[in-house]
Formats: structure tokens, C-alpha cells, sequence
């Protein structure tokens, strides 16, 4: 599948690290296959509504 253009197509992927002192136990990962950008945010859990409001914040921000 031909990649077109800058966040036409992205990767998403949830990393386990150990718990920092803020409370995040995950790493939300999201790269942009086109430019190779990567966007790593700590979020404190697994939770759809935790990833969905981060996603939103990453691409409302690009």
C-alpha cells in the first residue's frame, strides 16, 4: 500500500514501562509512516478513554 502523504497512515502502539513518579505506568506511541515522526506521550493506563484523548490531543495539535 503506497504511502501518500504526512499522517495519512500511522502506526499506534502501547508500551509497558516501570511506573515513574507521576503515575504513568504505559507509553502511548504514534508514528507517522510517510515522514518516520514519532509522537511517545505517558498516559496511566490502558483505558480507551485515556488513549482517545490523547490521540485527539496529537492530531489536533499537528
Amino acid at each position: 500500500m503506497p504511502i501518500g502523504d504526512v499522517w495519512e497512515s500511522v502506526a499506534v502502539d502501547v508500551l509497558e514501562v516501570p511506573v515513574n513518579k507521576y503515575g504513568n505506568r504505559y507509553i502511548l506511541v504514534v508514528q507517522d509512516y510517510f515522514s518516520k515522526w514519532i509522537e511517545a506521550v505517558p498516559i496511566p493506563d490502558q483505558k480507551a478513554t485515556t488513549i482517545v484523548k490523547q490521540l485527539i490531543s496529537i492530531f489536533c495539535r499537528l
